[in-house]
């Protein structure tokens, strides 16, 4: 390739790799600018993944083409001629903010780390705010861009941010055909609705967003290969189910305002996550100024599910990861008892635990079923009062006395309750001609007696 012209540009030197090809530095033949060329490896693909490689290759000229923010990399040309299909994109000099992380900074000082994240998240508001026309000249609003990680991500000597790669961009109320790659997205970064398959918005870009300020602030991601073999499976797993670990697990000096920032982007339930990269950007700001972290909707840390490894997993037990509140949801492994395992919450910073009382609740739980039966207390009441009405009605009814003039001999010698029959028996049956006979009889009873059958 070196020394290729293509188009108007020829090939001057290696630049690098990335996920499906070969970098290189170039130069336009005609005017004095230096350009990247991104180019398909096909040794290493089967001629229909190069097809697929050579969509995705045109759907990322094509979008990020009609971008145009000082914080995106420009895309100046498409060039698919025999053989060969490549991008010609603007040079940054630098190094991606992943190189940056972990071959010269380790762990980014916070003020340095925000004002970097804050022109990332001004490029991708812009993103998810820009209206898109797709081939047939449709509009669309907004483009998610699901693939954000910081090899994504370049930063000049001077520290302007470029963000680049939009070849699996999702166009906002366009279903299908989002898929160009073989695997769209990271899974370390991936969201929890992107590691379960499911349709995505902008809140899945703000969760990746997370995890790249994670690790600009730690110089770790939330969950990641240990060193013994951690599949993807697993690790899309721990999006979906485990709690955040606390960022100050691995950098104590970062503060606990900016720590609650963080996590609410990391959020498992995306409506409790920012709304949009623009109200990130401004809770961030607002910390900037008054190192208070101004959120709305549930504290960071709520709401999480925490699974307890059985022995022999070959994985730590994450039981005594104290990212969780006293409500959190316990799963253990098969054999496995789950009495007795303490939960911390970081809410508020606190250091509450969590623990089974003698009837297996926690305290959280007890406190809830305290509350049930308090509100049900009215209606218990008034059942009670009914209950009681009735009953005196019917003593008063029963205990009444005759009114004047009845037949007191009469009266006085039947019993409170009782109804007086002339006779003392009410015979009464069928008609058979001149005979008759008595079916039923009916003797002196109260509100109690049951008629016997003769």
């Amino acid at each position: 390739m070196l020394g290729r012209i293509i188009g108007n540009y020829e090939v001057v030197s290696p630049f690098g790799e990335g996920g499906m090809g070969e970098l290189y530095l170039g130069r336009h033949t005609r005017l004095a600018r230096e350009v990247i060329i991104k180019t398909i490896r096909t040794e290493d693909f089967s001629p229909k993944q190069i097809e697929h490689l050579r969509d995705r290759l045109e759907r990322e000229a094509y979008i990020q083409s009609q971008l145009d923010h000082p914080n995106i990399v420009r895309v100046y040309d498409f060039i698919a001629s025999g053989d060969t299909t490549c991008i010609v994109m603007e040079y940054v000099p630098g190094r991606d903010l992943r190189k940056m992380i972990t071959r010269e900074t380790g762990p980014i000082p916070a003020p340095r780390a925000i004002k970097l994240f804050k022109q990332v998240l001004s490029a991708i508001d812009y993103a998810h705010n820009f209206i898109y026309s797709d081939k047939t000249g449709d509009k669309h609003q907004g483009i998610i861009h699901r693939d954000l990680k910081p090899a994504n991500i370049l930063v000049t000597p001077d520290d302007v941010v470029k963000v680049t790669d939009f070849g699996i961009v999702k166009v906002r109320g366009v279903k299908g055909g989002t898929q160009m790659g073989f695997n769209p997205g990271t899974p370390e970064y991936m969201s929890p609705e992107q590691a379960r398959g499911r349709e995505l918005d902008q809140r899945s870009d703000i969760y990746s967003l997370g995890i790249v300020f994670y690790e600009m602030l730690t110089a770790r991601v939330p969950f990641e290969d240990d060193g013994n073999g951690t599949s993807d499976y697993e690790i899309r797993r721990g999006h979906i189910e485990l709690p955040v670990p606390p960022l100050s697990r691995f950098y104590k000096g970062i503060s606990p305002e900016l720590e609650k920032i963080v996590l609410k982007a990391l959020d498992k339930d995306p409506d409790e996550r920012y709304l949009s990269t623009r109200q990130f950007l401004e809770v961030l700001e607002d910390f900037e100024h008054t190192g208070v972290a101004r959120l709305t909707g549930r504290m960071p840390g709520a709401r999480q599910t925490v699974v307890v490894e059985g022995r022999g997993t070959g994985r730590p037990n994450q039981a005594d990861v104290p990212t969780i509140a006293a409500t959190d949801t316990i799963i253990t492994a098969p054999g496995q008892m789950a009495t007795n395992v303490n939960v911390a919450t970081y809410n508020n910073s606190a250091s509450s635990i969590a623990s089974r009382n003698h009837d297996g609740l926690t305290g959280a739980q007890g406190a809830a079923a305290s509350a049930g039966l308090r509100s049900k207390l009215p209606l218990l009441i008034g059942a009670i009062a009914v209950v009681l009405v009735a009953i005196f009605v019917s003593y008063s009814l029963l205990t009444k006395k005759p009114p004047a003039g009845t037949d007191r001999n009469t009266s006085s010698s039947i019993p409170a309750g009782m109804i007086s029959i002339t006779q003392g028996i009410l015979r009464w049956g069928a008609m058979t001609g001149m005979n008759s006979k008595a079916r039923h009889i009916a003797r002196p009873f109260s509100l109690f007696t049951l008629i016997s059958w003769k």
